[in-house]
């Protein structure tokens, strides 16, 4: 992209700015509106943002001034809103709204208990299969350990029983499709369903980061690569993670998710009961393992902070805005 809007560092400036940059390109070269190779070019770069550098709010912006300056009917909308890339960055966008406007409204529905730093909240409005909201303030962890304890998913089953989880494929630094799996105790069989993950970096906005988990679907994959079916699916009407960095040794984790696993022979009101004394235990596990990180000579999640590259990312961000703190 010209001018002075670099796509290469969009992540130094504000959605804001992205949006009247792009739009002030656009009034200066009206004749991009109609340039497809233009949009094709666009398409890559919007995906970079989103996917590689977790800035889903600016490509989003970016997206938006198009709409706004060159219309819906123009070649080079069409030509973005076409791409599964620039649908995913999308969808990608209001899921996040809806589990940051769920956790806004979860403060205020009736908490179940607490358990050591663990808070848990449940819609008891909910019809059918209830919204559940965590909270946990974390003292004396560091944020890049709780996020690792979320990002790493094949160890899910450290701290999270009865669940095998496989990455199928991770196209990019901020998304995965996971394969999940939930063995529940007998007669009932086990509960299966293809995931896909996303990550959105909110520390320029609000020191946060969003964790976006939602039914994978077919443009979610890779080209050339099959998703398994399974028989027997649980589904997720709303899931996520929010972690808010407070402090460079202090983070507060918050999730929301309602799992709907299907099972029409049991009562919503048991399936809800279970739920929120399973996601109490649940929550204190993942606290947990995030504080033990490091402590241990076996400890898995060590090694993969050192060494990838998502880590490396985030870490940077950490000591760049614990100075506003």
């Amino acid at each position: 992209m010209s001018g002075d809007l670099d796509i290469g560092k969009v992540h130094e400036h504000t959605p804001e700015f992205c949006k009247s940059t792009m739009i002030e390109i656009l009034k200066q070269s009206p004749e991009l509106k109609d340039n497809q190779d233009y949009g094709k070019m666009l398409i890559q770069h919007l995906s970079h943002v989103a996917h590689q550098l977790g800035r889903t709010l600016h490509a989003k912006a970016i997206v938006e001034a198009i709409q706004i300056q060159c219309g819906e009917d123009s070649v080079l909308f069409k030509t973005i809103r076409s791409s599964k890339d620039v649908g995913m960055l999308v969808e990608d966008y209001n899921l996040a709204i809806k589990i940051s406007e769920t956790i806004a409204s979860a403060k205020s529905w009736p908490i179940l208990g607490s358990e050591g730093v663990v808070n848990v909240h449940y819609n008891n409005k909910a019809v059918g299969t209830q919204d559940l909201y965590v909270y946990a303030a974390l003292d004396g962890v560091n944020p890049l350990n709780l996020m690792a304890v979320v990002y790493e998913v094949d160890l899910y089953h450290k701290w999270f029983p009865l669940i095998k989880t496989t990455l199928l494929k991770e196209p990019m630094l901020f998304r995965k499709l996971v394969d999940v799996e939930l063995f529940l105790p007998w007669p009932l069989s086990t509960r299966a369903l293809c995931v896909s993950g996303s990550g959105l970096d909110m520390m320029q906005q609000d020191k946060s980061v969003i964790v976006m988990i939602r039914e994978a679907k077919p443009d979610d994959a890779p080209d050339n690569f099959v998703m398994p079916k399974h028989s027997t699916q649980f589904a997720l009407p709303v899931a996520g993670y929010r972690l808010n960095m407070k402090s460079p040794n202090d983070c507060v984790l918050e999730m929301v998710f309602n799992c709907d696993l299907k099972l029409s022979a049991i009562p919503s009101w048991l399936q809800n009961w279970v739920a929120r004394q399973f996601c109490s235990f649940l929550a204190s596990r993942l606290v947990a393992t995030a504080k033990n990180i490091g402590k241990t000579p076996d400890c898995p999640y060590a090694p993969r902070i050192k060494s990838k590259p998502v880590y490396d990312y985030f870490n940077k961000s950490f000591e760049q805005y614990s100075k506003e703190l």
